[in-house]
């Protein structure tokens, strides 16, 4: 609650390079753990893969990027720089203990400098927004999950095709990205 440190919750999202895994975790108590100067990690719980579920996706997560929606729900989402592909991660509080994952977009090199943003549809559902660049067609996309569809429904099956369970698609520009001299734009 604003003004006041009872509801106060902090998540973090990291992209663990030495053991490449997309790590997170949160802290319940953030401004007891800062009193007098600390500077250990107490009040942080054990950080856990956010993709170590998705098979042959357990790398993901460079470029990462979060948000939480209005029900206290955690959206992630990732590049996956072996794949070559974005991915998506949903807790449905910040304590669950399983992330919910899928890959959104397979098609071509997709899925880097993100941005993420979340809206309630009409059913109070949480439709997560996920802005990304294609670097294979040189092009900004939008990827949303289809109001009916599930946190773990990807938008691409094991063969690259679109399942219709995201709506994906290529923003159209008449201007390119560089991204040589821009790589850190979104």
């Amino acid at each position: 609650a604003e003004g006041t440190t009872v509801d106060d919750k902090v998540v973090a999202v990291w992209y663990d390079q030495t053991n490449n895994k997309l790590m997170y975790s949160y802290n319940e108590t953030p401004t007891t753990s800062i009193t007098g100067g600390n500077t250990t990690a107490s009040g942080w719980v054990t950080a856990k893969a956010v993709f170590g579920g998705l098979s042959g996706h357990e790398n993901a997560g460079e470029y990462c990027q979060l948000t939480v929606d209005k029900n206290g729900g955690i959206h992630i989402a990732g590049y996956d720089p072996s794949n070559c592909d974005l991915v998506y991660a949903y807790l449905s509080a910040y304590n669950s203990d399983t992330f919910n994952t899928c890959v959104v977009d397979a098609s071509g090199v997709v899925g880097s400098n993100i941005t993420i943003d979340v809206a309630l549809n009409s059913s109070g559902k949480a439709i997560p927004y996920i802005g990304y660049y294609a670097t294979s067609c040189a092009r900004p996309k939008c990827a949303y999950l289809v109001g009916t569809s599930a946190y773990t429904d990807g938008g691409a099956n094991a063969d690259d095709e679109y399942t219709g369970k995201w709506e994906c698609a290529v923003l159209p520009s008449a201007s390119k990205i560089n991204m040589q001299s821009n790589q850190y734009n979104k």
